[in-house]
């Protein structure tokens, strides 16, 4: 079975202005990649929320393969629950 590929999109004025692209296979949400077309602003950390509180509804695990969702991950212990790392999907 092949992972689904998804993406959570930031929009402000009809533009998208953010992007996080995850994939989902079997109970793992693997985040591989966050965009925020302009630093500084929370848009990622916005992005993140949105992902985790999806994983949470869903009963997923993360695997944040992209360092921003990494660093988001561990900084937080809110998120020990949620996080796994590429040695525990084997």
């Amino acid at each position: 079975m092949h992972p689904q590929s998804c993406k959570i999109q930031a929009i402000e004025d009809g533009h998208e202005v953010g992007l996080l692209e995850f994939e989902i296979h079997e109970n793992i949400l693997t985040i591989t990649h966050t965009y925020a077309y302009q630093e500084g602003r929370g848009i990622g950390k916005v992005l993140m929320s949105a992902a985790i509180a999806y994983a949470r509804e869903q009963h997923y695990k993360i695997l944040p393969v992209c360092s921003f969702a990494r660093v988001i991950l561990q900084r937080n212990d809110a998120y020990k629950d949620l996080w796994i790392d590429e040695e525990q999907t084997t």
